[in-house]
């Protein structure tokens, strides 16, 4: 029996009140992600290091930074994140074991890190990935 069926039944909602409900259905919340903390930690974190680095950015350049801004880039971003590597979560639990969560995780990673290395090369003129492909590309 998949991980889903086994749960739905031991928290089976016959004769509960609302507030028993809410509590299992947390509980069950709690226990699903569970395995996703450290994955969301290093995600969330990226996020963060990727929005300083474009405040710091966009002050050098000279731009307006307002909340608003602040919002409407890291909301969406981080809902975003958080939603693919939940459903990649499912998907290695319920479908098929294939890492995908892990995958997700790395791609999050580089795509944050790409975005740093723009932001850096906006505050120092120096892109490391640059440097990096140059240098991959002479060996």
């Amino acid at each position: 029996m998949k991980i889903l069926q086994l749960m739905a039944k031991a928290i089976s909602f016959k004769n509960d009140s609302i507030d028993i409900i809410i509590a299992k259905f947390f509980s069950f919340a709690v226990l699903w992600f569970s395995p996703l903390f450290i994955k969301m930690v290093v995600v969330t974190s990226l996020i963060i290091l990727d929005t300083i680095m474009g405040v710091v950015a966009a002050k050098k350049q000279g731009q307006e930074i307002t909340s608003k801004k602040l919002r409407e880039g890291m909301i969406p971003k981080a809902i975003g994140y958080a939603v693919m590597v939940s459903a990649c979560h499912i998907i290695d639990t319920e479908v098929y074991f294939i890492n995908a969560a892990s995958l997700s995780v790395m791609f999050v990673a580089f795509a944050e890190m790409k975005s740093m290395d723009e932001n850096f090369k906006k505050i120092t003129g120096f892109s490391v990935w640059e440097k990096l492909l140059k240098h991959l590309n002479k060996s």
